[in-house]
C-alpha cells in the first residue's frame, strides 16, 4: 500500500503551513500522562500499556496434545499398541510413561502422558479390542504442543506504549492476568462555542442551529483510553469562555473545543487564551476544509479549539487532536495515512491546501483500486455528503485539475481510521 500523508504534501500558498510542522509543534508542548492505573482486564481494550509486561508462565502450560487420537511410547515403523487409558482435556495426564507397545486415547488439549513419542490422529487408528494399528510411521513428537512454544516465562507480551486491542486482551488472559497497569485515561474537557448553538432537543430561534460537533467528536472518541468531560456550549463571550477554560483545565489534560478559532471579531478564543496566560498561537493550516487553528498551553494542560463547521472539525480533528490525544496516552503518534485511489470523476479545484472531501467508492479499476466518486458541491458544514460517503477522499495542494484516473487519497470509514 502506498501512503499519502495528509498536509505533507507541495505546494502550499504562500502564508499557510504545512499540517505536521502545525502537529509537530503542538505536540512538542506535552508529554503522556505520567499517572499509571491497574485497569481490569476488560476495561483495558483501547488504553495504553503503562510498562512493559512480561509472561508470568508458559504457554501452553504443559505437553498436550493437537489433535484426537492415541498417544504412542514410540516412533518409527511399530505398527501395533496396546491401549492403557483415556485422557481428555482438563483431566489429569496418565500416570507413569508410556512403555513402547502402550498407547492412551487422548483428546486435542489433553496433556501427554510421560514417555509420549507422538500423538496418531485418529484417522490413521484402527482398533482392535484393546489394541491399535496405525497405518503411518510415527514421527518423534508429532502432533505435540510443548509447554512454552509459544510463550516462554518471562517472554515480553506487551511493550510500553501498546495500544491493547483483543488480541492483547486474550493473550493477558491465557496468561493468567486479572488486568495490567495502564497508562491513566487522558481526560478532556470538550465544549463548543457560539451563541447561535442549541443543544439537540432544544427549540431553535429564527437565527439558532442544534450543536454537532461536541457529540460527533464524543463518538469518535468512544473506545479510547479517555474520560470525557462535557463543557456544553461556551457563549461568544470573551470574559465567560476565559473563565470557562481556566475552571476546565485544573482537572483536564486537554481542552478541546471548536469554533472561534478564527480572526473575526466574534472568535472570543484568542483573547480569552491571552486574558488566563496560555500564551496562544494562532495557525493557518494549508488544509480544507480546517485552516483556522488556535492552541495555548496553562502549566501542563493544552487547549486546543479547532474549526466550527463539523467537516473542518473531523479533519482537522484526526490531523491535529487525534495525534494530541495519542500522545498523551503514552502511544506512537499516528500519520494520517490513506490508501491509494483512483478518481472516478472530473474536478476544477483552487491550488494551496491538501484537501478532504466525503467520497462513495463506486468500483475498482484495472489496477484493483478503488474507484470514487466526489459527493456534494464542497462546503465545510455540509453533513448529508458525508452521512451518504463511504470515506474522505484526498488531493494534495498542488493539484489544481482532478481527471480520471488521477490517483487520490482514501480514508475509507468502514477501515476504522477515526469513526
Amino acid at each position: 500500500m502506498e501512503d499519502f500523508v495528509g498536509g505533507c504534501c507541495s505546494g502550499h500558498q504562500p502564508g499557510l503551513i504545512p499540517v505536521r510542522e502545525v502537529r509537530d509543534e503542538l505536540l512538542a508542548l506535552c508529554g503522556p500522562v505520567s499517572e499509571g492505573h491497574f485497569g481490569a482486564l476488560e476495561d483495558t481494550v483501547g488504553r495504553t500499556a503503562f510498562c512493559d509486561i512480561f509472561a508470568p508462565l508458559p504457554l501452553p502450560p504443559f505437553d498436550n496434545s493437537a489433535m484426537d487420537g492415541y498417544a504412542v511410547g514410540s516412533s518409527g515403523a511399530r505398527d501395533s499398541f496396546q491401549v492403557q487409558a483415556r485422557t481428555a482435556a482438563g483431566e489429569a495426564a496418565f500416570e507413569g510413561a508410556l512403555g513402547p507397545d502402550q498407547a492412551v486415547r487422548i483428546f486435542t488439549g489433553a496433556p501427554v502422558p510421560q514417555g509420549t513419542a507422538g500423538v496418531v490422529m485418529q484417522e490413521d487408528v484402527t482398533l482392535e479390542g484393546d489394541r491399535i494399528v496405525i497405518s503411518a510411521p510415527v514421527r518423534e513428537k508429532q502432533h505435540i504442543r510443548h509447554a512454552g512454544e509459544d510463550v516462554a516465562v518471562g517472554d515480553l507480551l506487551i511493550k510500553a506504549g501498546t495500544r491493547i486491542d483483543p488480541r492483547h486482551v486474550a493473550i493477558l488472559a491465557a496468561s493468567g492476568l486479572t488486568g495490567v497497569p495502564t497508562v491513566k485515561p487522558v481526560r478532556i474537557a470538550m465544549f463548543s462555542s457560539g451563541r447561535e448553538l442549541r443543544e439537540p432537543g432544544s427549540a431553535l430561534g429564527p437565527a439558532s442551529i442544534h450543536d454537532s460537533n461536541r457529540w460527533m467528536l464524543k463518538s469518535v472518541l468512544r473506545g479510547r483510553a479517555v474520560e470525557v468531560v462535557d463543557l456544553g456550549i461556551l457563549p461568544d463571550d470573551r470574559v465567560v469562555i476565559a473563565r470557562a477554560l481556566a475552571e476546565a483545565a485544573k482537572d483536564a489534560d486537554l481542552v478541546l473545543g471548536t469554533g472561534g478559532a478564527s480572526v473575526g471579531e466574534e472568535d472570543h478564543i484568542w483573547p480569552a487564551l491571552e486574558q488566563i496566560g496560555a500564551a496562544p498561537m494562532r495557525r493557518k493550516m494549508a488544509l480544507k476544509p480546517g485552516k483556522p487553528v488556535v492552541f495555548g498551553k496553562i502549566d501542563d494542560v493544552i487547549i486546543l479549539c479547532l474549526p466550527g463547521n463539523p467537516v473542518a472539525a473531523l479533519v482537522s480533528f484526526l490531523h491535529l487532536a487525534r495525534p494530541l490525544i495519542t500522545t498523551l496516552s503514552g502511544g506512537a503518534v499516528p500519520d494520517v495515512r490513506q490508501a491509494p485511489a483512483s478518481a472516478g470523476f472530473e474536478w476544477a479545484r483552487a491550488a494551496g491546501r491538501t484537501e478532504f472531501f466525503p467520497a462513495r467508492q463506486t468500483g475498482f479499476d484495472k489496477a484493483g483500486l478503488p474507484v470514487l466518486e466526489k459527493l456534494g458541491r464542497g462546503g465545510s458544514a455540509m453533513l448529508q455528503p458525508l452521512i451518504e460517503a463511504d470515506g474522505l477522499a484526498c488531493v494534495d495542494g498542488d493539484v489544481s485539475f482532478v481527471a480520471p484516473g488521477d490517483r487520490l487519497g482514501w480514508l475509507p470509514f468502514n477501515a476504522g481510521f477515526a469513526l
